[in-house]
């Protein structure tokens, strides 16, 4: 089974993200069976990633949904937020992804190398400023996973 998304970044498809459960693992359906195994992902982060092997990482699933007339706005406010975010201490990845089947739907998918990283991203100033404009513009809905670090 194959999902497919769009991997934004700067307004500009960067390549199709296609999910698929590798072919000893069909039982197990995608996106589920490889997490985070997009096609242009994440870029290189410009700055070291430090791992706290004894903590662990957390992933964050942000999914958004747009008011009638401003999805436009909201991927605006989205893409400057992981502009901004994938250049953070603690950062492991940061990307956005939109709905193939639903018209007003993204995701952000976020990591971070520990509670502190993420702590201090949700004290920022880009932080605070974008995620109003989302909040302004739709409803958002947050998931997250504590995972050890390897």
């Amino acid at each position: 089974m194959n999902i497919t998304g769009k991997h934004l970044l700067g307004k500009r498809l960067l390549k199709e993200c296609a999910h698929r459960s590798s072919p000893s693992n069909r039982s197990v359906q995608a996106p589920y069976a490889e997490p985070n195994r997009c096609i242009g992902a994440t870029p290189q982060v410009k700055h070291p990633v430090q791992l706290n092997y004894i903590n662990l990482m957390l992933r964050l699933n942000c999914f958004f949904q747009a008011k009638e007339g401003r999805y436009e706005e909201a991927l605006d406010a989205a893409l400057a937020l992981v502009a901004a975010s994938q250049k953070e201490e603690g950062c492991v990845s940061y990307d956005v992804f939109e709905s193939g089947t639903r018209a007003d739907v993204f995701m952000i998918c976020e990591t971070w190398a520990s509670q502190e990283a993420l702590d201090a991203h949700k004290q920022t100033a880009h932080f605070i400023q974008y995620v109003a404009q989302l909040e302004e513009c739709g409803a958002l809905k947050l998931e997250q996973f504590d995972f050890p670090a390897k």
